[in-house]
C-alpha cells in the first residue's frame, strides 16, 4: 500500500471504475481502491455528482454543452436524472 496526499483544490473530477476510482488532477491521474460514494463523502460541498460514475469540482468547469460538462479537454457526461441538479449549481 502507498499513501499519497492529494490537494483537493487540484482535483478536476473523479471517475468510478468498478472497485476503484480514477482521480484526475491538474497534474496527474491517480487510481484509488475505494468507491465513488466513499470518496465523495470526503470532498467539500463544491464537488457535485453529474452521473453515477462521475463527481466533478464545479470550480473547474469551463462550460456545459448539452449533456456534458467540459473541463479542459475532458468531456464528463451529465445523466438525465441529475441534469437539473447539476445546472442549479451554476
Amino acid at each position: 500500500k502507498q499513501l499519497k496526499k492529494i490537494n483537493v483544490n487540484a482535483i478536476l473530477f473523479a471517475e468510478a471504475m468498478q472497485n476503484y476510482i480514477k482521480v484526475v488532477t491538474t497534474t496527474e491521474s491517480i487510481i484509488i481502491h475505494t468507491s465513488l460514494k466513499s470518496f465523495k463523502e470526503l470532498l467539500p460541498d463544491y464537488f457535485i455528482q453529474t452521473h453515477k460514475s462521475y463527481v466533478i469540482s464545479k470550480y473547474k468547469v469551463d462550460k456545459i454543452v448539452d449533456n456534458q460538462v467540459i473541463i479542459g479537454t475532458y468531456k464528463i457526461p451529465i445523466s438525465v436524472r441529475l441534469k437539473k441538479t447539476v445546472l442549479n449549481q451554476f
